[in-house]
């Protein structure tokens, strides 16, 4: 390890974001087979955050990895620890601020913009589907009362 700069090792917070287009869809990635973590399932941009990385930061520079997008102005919704053998922390943002056109990396296969209502017809990863339905009641009545 030595010579190794601490910026770039991974810590047990990971950053996941959820893009939400003008449809009110959100981005959702296929996850590659033999990528040993939630293979053929889908699941949100993100992934560990780097030891002495900001959060928010390392969140962006995991999405713009996997997805070619320049994410702004994320929004904290929800924290959760879990215990895979490890304990971890994952922290959820989500934005409608961002730029580029996707390229995904080697770690997904596809891609999807995804209505809420159509969470059912695919098999999501663990956590995200019940964060992405908060998320949801939080945005839509961001939106009702913006409105008035």
């Amino acid at each position: 390890m030595s010579g190794e700069n601490n910026s770039e090792i991974d810590s047990n917070d990971i950053g996941q974001v959820v893009l939400i287009n003008d449809k009110d869809e959100v981005l959702l990635l296929l996850r590659s087979p033999g990528i040993g973590w939630a293979e053929n399932r889908w699941a949100l941009p993100g992934g560990h955050i780097h030891f002495g990385e900001n959060k928010k930061g390392g969140a962006a520079r995991e999405t713009l990895e996997e997805t070619n997008l320049v994410c702004y102005n994320l929004v904290s919704f929800a924290k959760q620890s879990i215990n895979d053998g490890q304990q971890k922390t994952l922290f959820f943002y989500y934005t409608r601020d961002y730029d580029g056109n996707i390229k995904l990396n080697f770690e997904h296969t596809d891609y999807k913009w995804i209505n809420i209502d159509d969470l059912d017809s695919i098999d999501v990863v663990e956590n995200v589907k019940s964060k992405l339905l908060d998320l949801f009641i939080i945005v839509r009545f961001n939106k009702r009362e913006s409105d008035s």
